[in-house]
């Protein structure tokens, strides 16, 4: 069994958002997040890479019903500034910057199609214990369970 809180090998790799207009989702996120231009690879998806992922943009012919199943978070240099430009982009306000009991300061928005995500401040010093970033809830949660509520 794994060391709850700790690292593992395992990354996440790729991250798909399916739209009827991927270029005008993509391109907020590139821009909003100061990504270089999305590049294309065919004629139903672009994409770009992030520091240790892949961000990408599937065309669909019927625009999914924004849930919430899943949100987007993304760690950002500066916080306040970040928000304020995917605000200036269009993106509707979740929660403005916001320090969490936990320790983390987040802010969520919705994009164009409704999504939902999230930005939160990249920490200056080392890099923290997993259990350290996460809402009480979440720490040391067995393997293969969930907990019983987190903050989005």
């Amino acid at each position: 069994m794994a060391e709850t809180g700790k690292f593992s090998d395992v990354a996440l790799h790729t991250t798909i958002v399916r739209s009827t207009r991927i270029g005008d989702l993509a391109s907020f996120y590139a821009r909003g997040l100061q990504l270089g231009e999305p590049q294309p690879t065919g004629p139903d998806h672009l994409g770009m890479p992030l520091a240790n992922a892949y961000l990408g943009f599937d065309l669909v012919e019927v625009q999914p019903d924004p849930s919430g199943a899943v949100s987007l978070w993304f760690e950002v240099g500066d916080l306040e500034e970040s928000f304020e430009r995917f605000k200036q982009l269009g993106a509707g306000v979740r929660y403005p910057p916001t320090d969490q009991p936990w320790g983390a300061r987040l802010a969520s928005l919705y994009d164009p199609d409704g999504n939902a995500f999230g930005l939160t401040q990249r920490s200056s010093g080392e890099a923290q214990d997993l259990d350290e970033t996460l809402p009480v809830q979440a720490r040391n949660t067995e393997p293969g369970t969930r907990p019983d509520k987190t903050v989005d």
